[in-house]
């Protein structure tokens, strides 16, 4: 695993940062199985599960999802880049089976399909800080699928550069384009995602399902957003998981 100095370096450099190896082979398997034991629809319309808010989502599910929360891998990066104090702002899980593409339900989705006509709407305003946290289930990368990122565009100064339109030339690339970096995740890792940096979704080519818990952190307090996450009441929370929920 990188060390924080490193963690960091990249993360301001490149509007992501990738740490390997978080999870054990046999923490990724219990995480799995928990999520098999949901007996989820197939992925072929709605590629999203155990959202919240509203609710508590998928950290009611078992006490294993909401160790996640503040992992000692992300606390310190988080702290750094988004609050001392930050607040939960959602959960969600993603499934993704082959040669499908991840549909978004909004435009602000951190995670959406190049299918759809791109301007990569910058998803966060003013001096707000959000950043997700992306927890990998199964392997993601060239070759299989996944997020793919323009590095240091989220460094776009608003005032100059209002809008920001990506060019139709590299719209029409996508994934392919030279500009643009596969995110390599293998299963037990977990990637930091600032919200200002612009991506798109490749088609899944994994002989696997594509499985990603992401849990989105800001520096504005929950009172402020029309929705909040409810503290699932079934689990142990420690004291700063519970001061996400505010």
């Amino acid at each position: 695993m990188i060390s924080y100095e490193t963690a960091k370096f990249l993360l301001e450099l490149n509007g992501y940062v990738v740490i390997n190896d978080v999870l054990s082979k046999q923490q990724v398997a219990s995480l799995n199985r928990l999520i098999d034991d949901q007996c989820l629809p197939p992925p072929k319309t709605y590629h999203r599960f155990g959202s919240a808010p509203i609710g508590s989502g998928l950290l009611a599910w078992h006490q294993s999802f909401v160790d996640l929360l503040l992992h000692q891998s992300t606390q310190s990066l988080l702290e750094e880049f988004v609050d001392a104090n930050p607040s939960l702002q959602c959960v969600y899980g993603i499934y993704q089976d082959r040669f499908q593409f991840v549909r978004p339900n909004q435009e602000h989705d951190l995670l959406y399909s190049t299918q759809q006509p791109l301007s990569y709407v910058d998803r966060s305003s003013g001096s707000d800080q959000n950043f997700s946290v992306v927890w990998s289930l199964t392997d993601s990368g060239p070759g299989i699928g996944g997020v793919f990122c323009f590095p240091g565009s989220h460094n776009t100064k608003e005032d100059e550069f209002p809008g920001l339109l990506i060019t139709d030339q590299i719209r029409a690339a996508g994934e392919y384009s030279e500009h643009a970096v596969m995110l390599e995740a293998t299963a037990g890792s977990v990637t930091l995602i600032n919200h200002k940096l612009q991506l798109g979704l490749a088609e899944w080519h994994g002989p696997h399902q594509r499985r990603e818990l992401v849990f989105d952190y800001t520096n504005i307090s929950a009172m402020y957003a029309p929705r909040s996450i409810t503290p699932p009441a079934n689990v142990e929370l420690t004291p700063n998981q519970r001061a996400l929920f505010k």
